[in-house]
């Protein structure tokens, strides 16, 4: 007998409540605690003190949850802006940190005031105007705040394109998936530029092989038990967090990349 998905939901919700991060790094992808450790990590940094937060397109709303739990006393408040977010209202109601969830039309006109940090996270690559994007997030910047991207590294996704084919495949429409393969740094500083930023930082995150690609894109029992051991055992991404990967861009997932306003 199939179990109905609200019903899945609610014991989700429960075990989230119970066993906090803990259950969340068994049952969520590793790449998205990756980027929620970098974004922790950034955060982190001397001086930064009662920040207010915008996640764009917050998804799973996942980065509230880390906030709670692992930046109590530098996030002050907390702003998730996506399509959907009546599910996420519920599942996170339980968290202490001031926060607010609100359906939000990327593509459409919007602003929620300024913001310390604003968030944005595997989101640029799935709209065909992502210059407007970029601007739209970087008029919600306060004065000192920083802007934090993650995206798909192009010279990756090109490399595994040519082993797996398809995983470069992009749509020529705004369905749901990419519409490019990805960005490289010289892309984030030319529209950096544009925009009155510059790049503080970036980050190469998520180092995988052709084995863990394809133990990703085949759902299977085995497969799911082999992500879940992974998830135990992975390094810490904190610990590369700092360097220069850039001449080998083509092994690591993710590109991250900080802004922040130029003098």
């Amino acid at each position: 007998m199939l179990i109905p998905e609200n019903a899945l939901r609610v014991v989700d919700n429960r075990l989230i409540q119970l066993f906090g991060l803990d259950y969340l790094r068994l049952t969520r992808d590793v790449l998205i605690h990756e980027r929620l450790e970098y974004l922790v990590s950034i955060l982190g940094a001397p001086g930064r003190r009662k920040l207010r937060v915008l996640d764009v397109g917050c998804g799973s709303g996942m980065a509230l949850y880390y906030f709670d739990r692992m930046c109590r006393g530098l996030v002050s408040e907390y702003v998730g802006i996506d399509m959907k977010i009546e599910q996420l209202r519920e599942r996170w109601r339980f968290v202490s940190l001031p926060h607010i969830f609100q359906p939000v039309n990327l593509d459409d006109e919007w602003d929620f005031g300024t913001f310390d940090v604003v968030w944005c996270s595997e989101v640029i690559e799935h709209l065909l105007d992502d210059g407007r994007l970029f601007q739209r997030l970087a008029a919600e910047l306060g004065p000192s705040g920083v802007l934090v991207i993650t995206t798909p590294s192009r010279p990756f996704v090109e490399k595994m394109g040519r082993l797996i084919p398809g995983f470069d495949r992009v749509s020529p429409t705004q369905d749901g998936g990419h519409v490019r393969t990805g960005y490289e740094l010289e892309d984030f500083r030319k529209m950096a530029a544009r925009g009155g930023l510059v790049l503080v930082s970036h980050a190469w995150l998520s180092s995988c092989s052709i084995t863990d690609l394809e133990t990703r894109l085949k759902p299977s029992a085995m497969n799911l038990l082999k992500r879940t051991l992974r998830n135990l055992i992975r390094s810490d991404v904190l610990a590369a967090v700092s360097g220069d990967r850039s001449a080998h861009a083509d092994a690591y997932y993710t590109l991250a990349v900080t802004l922040a306003r130029g003098s």
